[in-house]
């Protein structure tokens, strides 16, 4: 074989080495953003109050083959989740602020970094009061409070990450005379 050609050899498995490896870094911007999954529970105290939680989490990749060649889910940096509850009959406005996330580490904050894996941020969505037959949106104890009458209403969860809205849920509430005074519809 002559120079040229061992150096169009040479060069050439260079460029296909170079090649594999910008796939693994294109392939980690694309896979590997945040992804933010809910989960929704209902906290019962001894002194007749349930709270309607929600529980945000940043899950891992799950995929073997984006395991295998080192895709790692990103950290979801400055999280902030605001609650908007409307009259689903009329659209009337009753409820809408920004959240405090209780992080794994139990710090209360508006703004939490989650990392990739199952620790959640949660937040408090609704409280219901059974012996005053309340429920109220918001923390009623800081005064950032909405009651919520009898009715069928829209709770909307927008979830921000670094300032851009990653994930929009919509679930129906219903508030009622009888226990149990609330429930998720769907």
């Amino acid at each position: 074989m002559s120079f040229w050609e061992w150096f169009t050899l040479i060069v050439g498995i260079i460029g296909i080495l170079g090649f594999l490896m910008a796939i693994a870094p294109f392939i980690q911007m694309i896979y590997g953003k945040p992804k933010i999954e809910f989960d929704f529970s209902e906290k019962h105290s001894d002194d007749g109050t349930t709270i309607f939680e929600c529980a945000i989490i940043n899950p891992p990749i799950d995929n073997a083959i984006l395991q295998t060649i080192g895709v790692t889910r990103n950290i979801a940096l400055g999280t902030m989740a605001i609650v908007k509850i409307k009259e689903k009959r009329t659209g009337n406005k009753l409820y809408s602020d920004w959240v405090k996330l209780i992080s794994g580490f139990g710090v209360a904050t508006q703004r939490a970094d989650l990392p990739s894996g199952y620790i959640p941020a949660r937040f408090m969505v609704i409280t219901v009061y059974e012996k005053t037959s309340e429920v109220y949106a918001g923390n009623k104890l800081t005064g950032e409070e909405a009651l919520l009458p009898i009715g069928l209403y829209e709770v909307s969860i927008e979830v921000t990450v670094s300032g851009k809205v990653i994930r929009t849920l919509n679930r129906e509430l219903m508030v009622q005379a009888t226990q149990p005074l609330a429930y998720w519809v769907k």
